[in-house]
């Protein structure tokens, strides 16, 4: 009898049965062998018991050899060791040929080798070797499964298990407190892991530790870190190797507040605070000083410099003052001065001066507008619809600006002093000797010279006396 298992035909019957039965390529399709027909795949559990029963149906019928045939078969049931979880060291030989009809015989006699790191099973010897600081327990069996037959187990010279506890994050403000979710103590296994993950950068972050337990249960434990804090060390990241406590250590986070140099002020050079998370800046708008514990700066300015404006920026975006409530990021601030200078009107002769702004303050570059009425009797200085000194002349005078000027460009301390000109004349009087024809009549020259300021105009009358 000729039994050949190498290959079998395109549509043979045992394809419809499970198309893992020939090997396959990544598309799924037969490989062929020499004589192009699909190969069988003896990786296939299914197919060997297939096989068994085959060749024991051609032996029985045919009536004579079934002895030696089994005796021949019974060592190609393969199966591995596997390495249980709590297993810390190696394995010497890790794959057992073994009779297929005895294997639910001889494994479960491994339990009875506890005490020895060395076992044989049908003549094969299995050594264990445990690393350093483990010591060999014993051996299991937890039955067959698809090839893997034997786990093997081992335990700590200091006991089965560590003890694994969580506790608070240290490194918190006073008031505050970062707690574990999940348990906060565990037993695990020798060979346990534990692996930390979290987002990086600042919070807010989620600080998780996943493991597996003594049962072989997987556990996460997780810390909600807030805004507040960034977090500087996980604590553990990797193998336990004794009874370990895990805390993880935060920071509150600080942030930059920069004061500008401020041209016009005591302030010339940049200063910088460091501010933690949170804290309040205290701003007085009267005095542009600002305080936060024990720092505190003051905007002082230089003579004839008045403060104009504050810009804040966070993080280098546009903000206002409610960013120094409660500090989030890192400020710049910046405040404004501008230079003023005091303009002042003096009192003059035969002219009143309006009551208010007769001393005027008037940004550096600014300009006064100057206006004369057509009378020439109200001279009026307009700064701003508000700021209006006006200059009134008395009975029989006229005003006139020093200078004429419609406007004035203040760029220093000045003062204005305009002028009130009595509105009379120099007559000079030329008397005709002659008698007139009516002999009741003179004749006489007058002429008329305008004031210093040039705005009346000279001219000639004739004057008539009777």
């Amino acid at each position: 009898l000729d039994l050949v298992y190498y290959h079998c035909g395109p549509k043979a019957n045992l394809l419809d049965m499970d198309p893992d039965f020939i090997k396959r390529d990544d598309d799924g399709k037969p490989f062929v062998g020499d004589w192009k027909f699909p190969i069988l795949n003896y990786e296939s559990e299914k197919l060997r018991e297939y096989m068994y029963s085959n060749m024991e149906y051609y032996v029985k019928e045919f009536n004579g050899g079934y002895p030696y045939l089994r005796q021949f078969i019974k060592y190609w049931q393969e199966i591995d060791f596997d390495r249980d979880s709590d297993f810390d060291g190696t394995i010497e030989n890790t794959r057992l040929s073994i009779p297929r009809d005895i294997k639910d015989q001889v494994l479960p006699s491994i339990n009875e080798q506890v005490n020895s790191a060395i076992i044989k099973v049908c003549n094969q010897t299995f050594t264990a070797k445990p690393n350093t600081g483990a010591t060999f327990k014993k051996w299991k069996y937890k039955g067959y499964d698809n090839g893997t037959a034997i786990l093997l187990y081992v335990a700590s010279s200091t006991g089965d298990t560590f003890k694994l506890t969580f506790e608070n994050a240290t490194g918190v403000a006073s008031g505050d407190t970062i707690s574990p979710t999940g348990g906060t103590s565990f037993d695990v296994p020798h060979s346990a892991t534990v692996t930390a993950s979290h987002q990086s950068g600042n919070g807010p972050i989620t600080l998780k530790y996943t493991f597996k337990d003594s049962s072989g249960t997987a556990c996460e434990v997780t810390y909600s870190i807030t805004e507040k804090y960034s977090l500087t060390s996980a604590g553990i990241d990797g193998a336990i190797t004794a009874d370990t406590t895990i805390s993880p250590t935060v920071e509150v986070r600080t942030f930059s507040v920069t004061f500008k140099a401020a041209t016009g002020t005591n302030q010339t050079t940049n200063t910088t605070w460091k501010v933690n998370y949170g804290s309040a800046i205290t701003y007085n708008s009267s005095t542009i000083q600002f305080t936060q514990g024990s720092n505190t700066l003051t905007y002082t300015a230089n003579d004839g410099y008045k403060f104009a404006s504050l810009t804040i920026k966070q993080d280098n975006k546009a903000s206002n003052t409610d960013a120094l409530q409660s500090v989030t990021g890192n400020l710049e601030i910046e405040p404004t001065f501008e230079l003023w200078h005091t303009v002042t009107f003096k009192q003059i002769d035969n002219a009143s001066r309006s009551l208010l702004y007769r001393t005027m303050s008037v940004k550096h570059g600014d300009s006064i507008s100057v206006t004369l009425s057509d009378d020439r009797k109200t001279l009026k200085y307009y700064y701003t619809t508000i700021k209006t000194l006006t200059y009134t002349a008395d009975q029989y005078y006229i005003l006139a600006d020093q200078s004429n000027r419609t406007s004035i460009k203040v760029e220093d301390n000045i003062t204005i002093t305009p002028k009130a000109t009595f509105y009379a004349c120099t007559i000079a009087m030329t008397n005709t000797s002659k008698d007139t024809k009516d002999g009741n009549k003179a004749m006489a020259t007058m002429t008329v010279t305008g004031d210093s300021y040039g705005t009346a105009n000279d001219g000639v009358f004739v004057v008539e006396f009777g």
